[in-house]
């Protein structure tokens, strides 16, 4: 099962569901500066495949990481969070959603009608 993961495990997921496969090394060059400890990378990524949500192939002594958890459940479990959290109700969350993204009745008209 999907859970939200910290900021650095989630970091980590982001860059394997973006580049499918990588070896810690890759996963440590797409970070943005300051980059953390290669043995730090090394650990969350260690501590996400023992909780099943990335998998890994050898290659010699190196290992290619591949995410198992998908990016569309993870952004489940993050709507239900901010959701639940945030709004409460479907008209708090359609009310700022509707102002934030500045849409119009006809905008949201058009929305309901592709559904």
């Amino acid at each position: 099962m999907i859970r939200r993961y910290n900021e650095k495990e989630e970091e980590v997921m982001y860059i394997l569901w973006k580049l499918k496969k990588a070896y810690v090394q890759d996963i440590l060059n797409e970070m943005p500066e300051p980059k953390p400890h290669y043995n730090t990378v090394s650990s969350t990524v260690r501590k996400l495949e023992k909780e099943g949500h990335i998998g890994h192939t050898s290659h010699g002594r190196s290992h290619k990481y591949y995410a198992i958890s998908k990016k569309k459940g993870y952004r489940s479990v993050l709507f239900e969070h901010l959701y639940n959290e945030y709004f409460g109700s479907e008209k708090k969350f359609l009310a700022y959603t509707i102002e934030k993204l500045q849409l119009k009745k006809s905008d949201v008209l058009k929305i309901m009608k592709k559904r």
